[in-house]
């Protein structure tokens, strides 16, 4: 096996283990032959003789998204608290009438704890037998492909770092293995972003709560369970009215009004902060589309019907503020320029899943996040931190008990041998998104777009998912005396 060291770090970890394992063997069922799809060799995936070195990427990953844009921090309390000052009781006595009666007294302070899930993902290779992942059919059979695109370089940030060496997935089958685990976590982890859910968990998988669970009303202080209004989130719903303006509710006025909702909060709680527009990418598209012109005109019309008066708007104007937009992905509210982040993740509605839609209607939220306040990332991801196992392994001389972990401690792998030449590789992680001030958060629900043409999905779940194809080639037929 080839692998270029400056790329895939975890192997070196893993080979510097195996070194350390000295013989030994942790066993599960015997498995009794090799189940990991093959990439070369006979019934291998570029097990096709004179195949063209040249293989262009069709594949789409998920988008950078939020995650990208969020820190992560590793993080092993498993229940922690984030305190808000919630506010002050109303004053309590009567104002006095003598000079030495008692005063008023001023209301006590109050506040709320915050807390944070972490969840916990497992993924998995087939078990693989190292006999079978060296074979080739014949001379004809090469394994010099080179993959043209790109589709998978960890841009949500949430998946395994150093898998990302394409033409190792289309020669080497173990990477080949490897790489996919990583994707499995990646499509998983960037939809639970967003609609993560604990609710059902278990000791082997459990969802970590979203930013859905988040950016939310109804908050409650996490010791006590009592109601929290100060921490709400600016939640307002577009009761699935289209983004262009043609039905009831305006677009310009909901955006402006979460705007200057949490922006006037976050300035009188003292806080500088930093917010970003996330949405998906065709909500984000069909808003340009309108967002120009009805910005212009829609804090005027009032005045127009009363003046009877005349709006004049220069249609070029528009055009290159709408493409400027688009091109710079950032959005000019209230007088402020603002970043806005396209995100797969986040979930969309249809006419299969919500009946207030119609054929080729779709609907999801419009969300403003703060990223950071008074230079603090409120907006965060953290995750178990395995190196520190790793400490602890090192120091009690188990490593050839346990497994190797990624380099920044956020997954852990474990590598198992079976009797005979097979083994398999499980990797798993704990993480999560902690949103420390949801009173500078807000979103939009139910905002309904109708694009001419619905965008191809990374996730298998989706409608638009396109993939096809074979995941095995058959063998090649030969004769023979013995046959």
């Amino acid at each position: 096996m080839k692998f270029n060291a400056n790329e895939y770090k975890e192997f070196l970890a893993f080979q510097a283990w195996q070194n350390a394992k000295a013989g030994t063997t942790e066993e599960k069922a015997v498995i009794a032959s090799n189940s990991q799809q093959m990439v070369h060799g006979p019934g291998g995936l570029f097990g096709t003789e004179g195949l063209n070195p040249e293989v262009f990427n069709a594949m789409l990953s998920p988008r950078e998204g939020l995650a990208a844009q969020l820190p992560s921090f590793p993080n092993n309390y498993t229940n922690p608290y984030f305190a808000l000052l919630t506010g002050q009781e109303d004053d309590n006595g009567s104002e006095p009438t003598a000079s030495c009666d008692d005063p008023v007294r001023a209301g006590a302070k109050k506040t709320g704890n915050l807390t944070a899930q972490f969840g916990i993902l497992q993924r998995g290779t087939e078990t693989i037998d190292v006999t079978e992942i060296g074979k080739l059919i014949n001379r004809g059979e090469f394994t010099d492909l080179r993959l043209i695109g790109s589709f998978y370089n960890n841009n949500t940030s949430m998946s395994l770092g150093g898998l990302d060496n394409t033409n190792a997935v289309l020669n080497n089958a173990i990477y080949n293995a490897m790489n996919g685990v990583a994707v499995s976590f990646e499509r998983e982890l960037s939809q639970q972003l967003w609609s993560g859910s604990p609710t059902g968990g278990t000791a082997g998988y459990t969802q970590f709560p979203g930013l859905d669970s988040q950016i939310t009303t109804g908050q409650v202080d996490a010791q006590t369970n009592t109601t929290m209004p100060a921490a709400d989130s600016d939640v307002k719903d577009f009761n699935y009215s289209n983004v262009d303006g043609s039905d009831t509710n305006d677009i310009v006025e909901y955006i402006s009004m979460l705007h200057y909702y949490l922006t006037d909060k976050g300035r009188r709680q003292g806080l500088n902060v930093e917010w970003a527009f996330v949405m998906r990418s065709q909500l984000w598209e069909e808003l340009t589309n309108v967002w120009p012109i009805s910005y212009v005109s829609t804090q005027n019309v009032q005045v127009l019907a009363n003046t009877n008066a005349r709006l004049m708007i220069d249609a070029r104007s528009e055009i290159d503020r709408r493409d400027a937009m688009r091109e710079n992905r950032t959005i000019f509210v209230r007088g402020k320029s603002y970043t806005v982040i396209v995100d797969d993740g986040i979930t969309e509605a249809t006419n299969i899943t919500n009946g207030n839609l119609a054929l080729g209607e779709y609907s999801s939220s419009i969300y403003f996040v703060p990223l950071r306040a008074n230079g603090i990332p409120v907006t965060r991801l953290e995750h178990v931190d395995y190196n520190k196992v790793g400490q602890m392994v090192a120091q009690s001389n188990l490593a050839s008990k346990v497994a190797f972990w990624t380099p920044d401690g956020r997954y852990i792998w474990a590598y198992r041998d079976y009797p005979g030449f097979c083994f398999d590789l499980i990797a798993r992680t704990e993480q999560r998104v902690v949103l420390q001030t949801p009173q500078l958060a807000g979103r939009i629900d139910n905002v309904k777009y109708s694009p001419l043409q619905h965008l191809a999905e990374p996730y298998p779940d989706s409608a638009y998912f396109q993939n096809g194809g074979v995941s095995a080639r058959t063998a090649p037929s030969t004769s023979a005396v013995w046959k």
